[in-house]
């Protein structure tokens, strides 16, 4: 019997195959338009997820000329809600029962791929029988088809059916999106104090009608890039009140997308010596990384809570890590990160040929002169890349770091007790000097924006408004992962 049904589904399936060809060829023209368009506004497009795309057009078109199109309008009256009166009497009967479910089996291997919502069974199921409704509705209003139940229960069933060859294959590593091949961190350093900014917790200030911050933006990107965990690295004294600003909503966003949120605490006294009479002041950058050490088991990306770095650097850094595992740093055009408002402090990096990291130059004071820039009268190369505190570093650098902390307490300390402060870029370039450390530096074209001043809020908000209406970012955020 299974010989005769096999028999019949072949031969049902001849005609239809006929459609995959010019169904394929429109979808690769589709797709390579898109293509160009995401090349050229440099956001990119895997060859993994192009071809699921390309395959994904191609299975609609081809669902839409079988249900539909191959069928003469007027044609088919027929309603039948009995549940498996399709299922009939006869081998013909029974193979049409068994290719509504082959139908959809397609429809929840792709969606998956593509959707990271739909690799939870419940929604891609739902989905699938969501599309299964709208065919039958389109098909009573056309009369192109018969409206059945057994079609929605048969095709909900191949959704089902798909998930779990998906889920198989993915589980297996036979079917796993590159952004799924690392479980890398975004580390947040969201502790410092904010003291020129004034009024406030800078970190948490809104840049939108929606009440987003920086930080969220800056999530968004990173998930979108691929990074799998978030830590914030946050002090003791505002883990509440962060929590309840965006800490806790964020969790819920980031479950939602398969992204674990977990917290790490900067202390004053997490030390290797006698905390100074009178230390207020956070450690600096060095330490903030330090306190999230034991967290931190594959690579990570290092940015600034109260920093919008754009898509750019973390698309890079991402793919950087993923396929070298060494480290790294987002460059970004000096001219694209100057203050509208008074001067800023920029390391300026110095590469080789092969854009290895060489060293930084701290420079005080740099101000915009019209197109150009300048610190204390010195033109200055406006095009200069220059570090933003953007790092994609590896677990094996936390030694070096913890190891550079306990040397910069013996030595820098007693001289500044009250105000030294161990960076991660002083940290960085000393390990470049000793030749114990190789990092890249990857040129990023979008533009840097930062709360450095009170009066930034207003133009940094004029620029996430301008980025929502150029539609780089939806208004619901988070809806386009």
């Amino acid at each position: 019997m299974f010989i005769k049904y096999l028999e019949i589904i072949i031969h049902d399936f001849q005609q239809p195959v006929q459609y995959l060809i010019p169904a394929f060829l429109m979808s690769t023209v589709l797709m390579g338009i898109v293509w160009l368009i995401r090349k050229r506004q440099e956001k990119g497009l895997s060859a993994g997820r192009l071809i699921a795309w390309i395959c994904l057009f191609s299975y609609v078109l081809e669902v839409l000329q079988i249900t539909l199109f191959s069928r003469e309008p007027g044609s088919r009256k027929q309603i039948s809600l009995i549940l498996f009166e399709t299922w009939g009497y006869t081998p013909q009967m029974h193979a049409y029962f068994i290719e509504n479910i082959l139908l959809f089996v397609p429809f929840g291997v792709l969606v998956p791929i593509l959707f990271r919502r739909m690799r939870k069974p419940l929604y891609c199921v739902w989905i699938g029988c969501l599309c299964s409704c709208m065919i039958e509705g389109i098909q009573l209003l056309t009369q192109r088809g018969f409206l059945q139940v057994d079609d929605v229960v048969t095709n909900t069933t191949g959704t089902l059916i798909g998930w779990l060859i998906w889920h198989s294959l993915r589980r297996d590593g036979k079917m796993t999106d590159t952004r799924d091949k690392a479980d890398m961190t975004l580390l947040i350093m969201a502790a410092g104090i904010g003291s020129r900014f004034g009024g406030g917790v800078k970190q948490l200030e809104p840049v939108d009608a929606r009440n987003h911050m920086i930080m969220d933006y800056s999530i968004h990107d990173a998930i979108e890039a691929g990074f799998r965990r978030v830590i914030f690295v946050i002090r003791k004294d505002m883990e509440n009140e962060f929590k309840r600003v965006i800490g806790d909503r964020i969790k819920q966003v980031c479950r939602e997308h398969g992204v674990t949120v977990e917290y790490a605490f900067q202390d004053i006294t997490d030390i290797p010596g006698n905390l100074p009479e009178g230390r207020t002041k956070p450690w600096g950058t060095g330490q903030a990384v330090l306190a999230a050490r034991e967290k931190l088991k594959t690579p990570f990306i290092v940015i600034n809570a109260d920093d919008y770095y754009g898509k750019e650097g973390f698309r890079a850094i991402y793919k950087y890590l993923l396929q070298n595992k060494q480290a790294c740093m987002a460059g970004f055009v000096l001219k694209n990160t100057l203050s509208d408002n008074g001067g800023v402090t920029r390391g300026i990096c110095q590469m080789d040929e092969q854009n290895d990291l060489t060293e930084i130059i701290e420079t005080r004071g740099i101000v915009k002169v019209a197109d150009e820039a300048e610190a204390n009268g010195i033109r200055l190369n406006a095009d200069s890349l220059v570090s933003m505190n953007m790092w994609g570093l590896t677990p094996d650098v936390l030694d070096m770091l913890q190891t550079g902390f306990e040397e910069f307490f013996e030595r820098e300390v007693p001289e500044n007790p009250l105000g030294a402060e161990y960076l991660i870029p002083v940290f960085i370039e000393q390990m470049i000097t000793e030749k114990r450390l190789s990092v890249k530096v990857l040129c990023t074209k979008d533009s840097w924006y930062g709360m450095t001043y009170r009066e930034d809020v207003a133009v940094v908000r004029e620029n996430f408004q301008r980025m929502l209406q150029e539609g780089k970012y939806r208004q619901d955020l988070f809806s386009d992962l």
